[in-house]
């Protein structure tokens, strides 16, 4: 499992990110939730570490480890609550 600085994602993830009001796309340190199949609902507390054309790859902001799996674009959105758990 790789892990992501727990310091390096609280500094992205209060960047200002304009470019995404004009693309509809979350940049890297946006905090983010996913779609879970699992549990039919969105999953919180999570931030975008890597963005792809296609999708997103995810990390928990607590405690930075990544989520092994890919997101399209259709399953991740931009997190409503202003700080991670």
């Amino acid at each position: 499992m790789t892990v992501v600085d727990r310091e390096l994602l609280a500094q992205q993830s209060q960047l200002t990110e304009p470019e995404e009001a004009d693309s509809g796309r979350l940049s890297v340190g946006t905090l983010a939730c996913f779609w879970s199949r699992f549990l039919d609902g969105w999953v919180g507390g999570f931030v975008v570490v890597e963005v792809l054309p296609y999708g997103y790859h995810l990390a928990r902001c607590s405690d930075g480890a990544m989520v092994g799996e890919f997101f399209s674009c259709d399953e991740v959105m931009r997190e409503r609550r202003r700080h991670p758990r």
